[in-house]
């Protein structure tokens, strides 16, 4: 069946879908990298949605919803639901709760139009407070505050954009009204099927480096400055160094054979053979290298991951040790703890303190990292855990100085 076109006064109107196609067209001009991206999207007209929402394939939109907004707020819708997939939202849920997510995903996103220069609705999410945090960041704090909610402590005053929950309605869904927001993002395919999230992730990381081309080619050779963080998302191995980071300490949780959970990959071929658990304590020991080349930026990223690693149940414990030439304080937090620190900087730098006072203090530790900008050559001896130094500075200064760490991973944090 075909597009639906509506009669008036006798006079043809554009059908829902060719409204869509119509703001497509019209991003070309003044937004050329949010138009090449929305032709990757087949559209899709579904009553059976509020707003729009996109999978990674399709974008989808309900034909009352498209109607109802201005040709500049259809622009920025379609606009938002492309921002989805350019940051790979559609495969970076993981376990998370979805209107939750999506909920985070729409404060970054609208963030970003906003200064872009798009004309965003009545009502779209946006607070201030979000606009240096990664989505992952923002979904914690969403969830403290249902959280404290919840637990029957007063709720936040109104303020941060969060618009309330739209009514259902009878036969397919009412049409949201413009503004409370502007569509949903949809996982590419069930859980159970890994290949399709790899699938979408890299044919999006090739569609967004192929727009970006369209885009410095439209500015000049330079990206627009609204569009240097989807750069680092996209080109970077992972989505971005926090994620990497939050990889680390969700897969170093210590581990022991159990013979009560047998291996069961080998019971096949007549095998009995123990399997590898958790063991009931994850202890994160975190290194903050407060020299006085410390920069704070990294370090309050930094401590946010480590923050919502307890909070999320990746770690039971977390310990804070802060070392420049000598260990000078610690501070340990167990989980349901208001985990809150902050450095000083001050001195020069030493690796090889912190490592002794985990040995002989926090022998229990399942994984290590190290925050610093790696300008030391005492490393001291190589501990039992893991260790990841999350690097900050200069990229090449940073790789210079890498190639001399004789133990654990790298991670560069961008200048």
């Amino acid at each position: 069946m075909g597009p639906v076109v509506r009669r008036k006064c006798g006079c043809l109107r554009m059908s829902a879908t060719e409204l869509v196609d119509k703001a497509r067209a019209g991003l070309m001009l003044d937004q050329p990298f949010y138009a090449t991206l929305s032709l990757y999207l087949e559209l899709v007209e579904d009553t059976t949605c509020k707003t729009m929402w996109t999978d990674g394939a399709r974008l989808g939109f309900n034909p009352s919803y498209v109607e109802g907004l201005k040709p500049s707020e259809l622009r920025t819708a379609v606009a938002h639901n492309v921002s989805h997939c350019a940051r790979l939202h559609h495969v970076r849920r993981g376990n998370r709760d979805a209107k939750r997510w999506d909920d985070a995903c729409d404060f970054s996103i609208n963030a970003e139009l906003k200064a872009a220069g798009f004309n965003l609705p009545d009502g779209a999410p946006l607070n201030p407070d979000y606009d240096a945090l990664s989505e992952e960041e923002i979904y914690q704090r969403l969830k403290a505050k249902d959280d404290d909610q919840d637990n029957g402590k007063k709720p936040q005053p109104p303020g941060d954009g969060s618009a309330p929950a739209p009514a259902s309605g009878g036969k397919g869904q009412a049409p949201e009204k413009p503004g409370a927001t502007m569509g949903q993002v949809r996982d590419p395919a069930p859980g159970h099927e890994p290949a399709k999230f790899a699938e979408s992730e890299s044919e999006w990381k090739a569609n967004v480096r192929q727009a970006l081309a369209v885009a410095k080619k439209s500015n000049a050779g330079s990206i627009p400055g609204h569009l240097e963080t989807i750069d680092e998302v996209t080109i970077a191995p992972r989505y971005n160094w926090k994620e990497e980071l939050r990889a680390f300490i969700d897969q170093s949780n210590v581990k022991d054979y159990s013979w009560m959970h047998p291996n069961r990959r080998y019971i096949g071929q007549g095998l009995i053979l123990p399997g590898l658990v958790s063991d009931s304590l994850a202890h994160l020991v975190c290194v903050i290298d407060d020299s006085s080349s410390i920069d704070m930026t990294a370090f309050n990223a930094c401590a946010a991951e480590a923050k919502a690693a307890l909070n999320e149940g990746s770690a039971d414990k977390v310990t804070v040790v802060f070392c420049n030439a000598a260990v000078h304080r610690v501070e340990t937090f167990e989980r349901g703890d208001d985990m809150s620190i902050t450095a000083r900087g001050s001195g020069g730098t030493r690796f090889a303190p912190a490592f002794e006072w985990i040995a002989d203090n926090a022998p229990d530790a399942s994984a290590i990292v190290y925050l610093t900008d790696l300008d030391c050559r005492v490393f001291g001896e190589e501990p039992a855990a893991p260790v990841l130094w999350v690097a900050y500075g200069e990229k090449n200064a940073i790789a210079r100085r890498a190639a001399a760490v004789p133990f654990g991973e790298v991670l560069h944090i961008a200048a």
